[in-house]
């Protein structure tokens, strides 16, 4: 039996109005990795207030969880998921 190494996924912000299909998705990389490659192919901001940074995490709507960053995609995801990237908030600071 022959293993897909590959999986279609889509990704959407959080208002849902910014959606991309992702095609032929590498099955061993992280989602942290997913994660660097879907922020600038969505646009989505990569600093906020002040200039800081802006962290994302990704929550798989299937499960209605947070993947952490660490977890492989073809552990974590199949084919059709949906997930939602969310800004990380810290709260507090300078």
């Amino acid at each position: 039996m022959k293993t897909i190494e590959t999986l279609d996924i889509s990704a959407t912000d959080v208002t849902g109005q910014n959606e991309v299909r992702v095609n032929s998705l590498d099955r061993e990389m992280t989602v942290g990795e997913l994660l660097e490659a879907l922020v600038p192919r969505m646009r989505l901001p990569q600093h906020g207030n002040g200039g800081r940074p802006l962290a994302y995490h990704a929550r798989l709507e299937r499960e209605g969880r947070h993947l952490h960053a660490t977890e492989v995609v073809g552990d974590a995801l199949q084919s059709s998921d949906r997930i939602m990237l969310q800004p990380t908030i810290e709260a507090g600071g300078h």
